[in-house]
């Protein structure tokens, strides 16, 4: 873990939190700024511009992202914080847990959007859109622990989210039965928004 643990992200701005043992010659600067929306612990200065980069797309697509902390674990800490995933969302802490340093930074941005999804789909969601999106979606459920993941609600909601903000998308990971055009319109009921590429 860096000796500087914990940085705040707002879109482009970034906020070091200064500690005894940060040094005047490293270039960092305490920049004020009201409400700091994502903090980062842990991070890489890579790292940071990957998270960077995340919270931009939803900044550019007007979609707010309340405070959240990500915590970036290294290879030797292996998959546990994440609970044996690459990356695992806590809403009652607002944190998000990312185990994997090792993948290609393609990846990771994918699951830092993916993750950000989980938390704006818990902080906008009703009960009624959870249960229309998981009958437009063809979900087994919203988060039955006896479904596999690729088949809750809650992961294919966050995949939609980070899917529509990326602007060179894959396919969503867990949604490959439905047509693009299936998955810009869960994408629009989610936020309210016109997906960012031309894919479909």
């Amino acid at each position: 873990m860096d000796t500087t643990t914990a940085r705040n992200v707002s879109a482009w701005i970034v906020t070091i939190a200064v500690t005894a043992t940060v040094l005047a010659s490293n270039g960092a600067h305490a920049i004020a700024h009201a409400e700091p929306q994502v903090t980062i612990v842990g991070a890489t200065n890579r790292e940071i511009s990957l998270v960077q980069w995340g919270v931009a797309q939803y900044d550019t697509a007007g979609i707010d992202i309340r405070p959240v902390t990500i915590i970036l674990h290294s290879r030797d800490e292996g998959w546990a914080p994440c609970r044996g995933a690459v990356a695992y969302y806590k809403s009652s802490s607002r944190t998000i847990d990312m185990c994997n340093s090792t993948r290609p930074d393609e990846e990771r941005r994918h699951w830092i959007l993916h993750e950000l999804g989980h938390a704006h789909t818990f902080d906008t969601m009703t009960g009624s859109d959870i249960n229309t999106f998981i009958d437009e979606s063809r979900s087994n459920s919203w988060n039955d622990p006896n479904d596999r993941w690729q088949n809750r609600g809650q992961e294919r909601a966050a995949d939609i989210v980070a899917w529509g903000l990326n602007p060179e998308p894959k396919a969503a990971y867990w949604m490959q039965e439905l047509q693009c055009e299936q998955r810009a319109e869960l994408f629009y009921d989610l936020t309210g928004m016109e997906i960012v590429h031309n894919e479909c």
